[in-house]
């Protein structure tokens, strides 16, 4: 008598399954971790990119004042920029003849400092701008300074909020 045995066993059609099994759950979890991972540097990314942007605006601002100190100028048209504790945000302030509009120009700011600085003998603006949306470690940290064009002296000051005029 002939015995045909073309068929799979119960044992390996179970051993192929698990096997299998064991292959998608590895593919699901490093899909997971992938996905993670992706989203982690893409709030990093924002992070960084608002950070910068805030330095170069606070840069463009400031480079043409004609006065910049941390008391309110005297004259009906004057500018500040400031940190919102509240809500992470850089804000510039313009005060026109009683009339205040704000403009928020950079989200998830989380420190702010300014000073005088001297470049090549003339008047500059040193500043620090960090950045972090509350998950990583470290905040991310951006110092500059801008040569103030249009200032022939500068008194020495150091504080979170600047007033000035152009």
């Amino acid at each position: 008598m002939k015995s045909d045995q073309r068929g799979i066993t119960l044992l390996e059609t179970s051993i192929a399954l698990s096997i299998m099994s064991f292959a998608v759950l590895l593919f699901y979890v490093l899909y997971v971790a992938g996905v993670q991972s992706v989203q982690k540097e893409e709030k990093r990314f924002g992070v960084q990119q608002n950070t910068r942007n805030a330095a170069g605006i606070i840069s463009s601002e400031v480079r043409h004042a004609t006065s910049i100190g941390t008391s309110i100028p005297s004259g009906s048209v004057y500018y500040t920029i400031r940190l919102d504790n509240d809500s992470n945000c850089l804000v510039i302030d313009t005060y026109n003849n009683g009339n205040t509009t704000s403009r928020i120009v950079g989200k998830y700011i989380t420190g702010l400092s300014f000073s005088n600085t001297s470049i090549s003998g003339k008047p500059g603006l040193s500043f620090t701008v960090s950045g972090n949306n509350g998950s990583f470690t470290n905040d991310y940290l951006i110092s500059s300074q801008v040569l103030l064009l249009n200032i022939s002296s500068l008194s020495s000051f150091e504080d979170s909020t600047i007033y000035f005029t152009r």
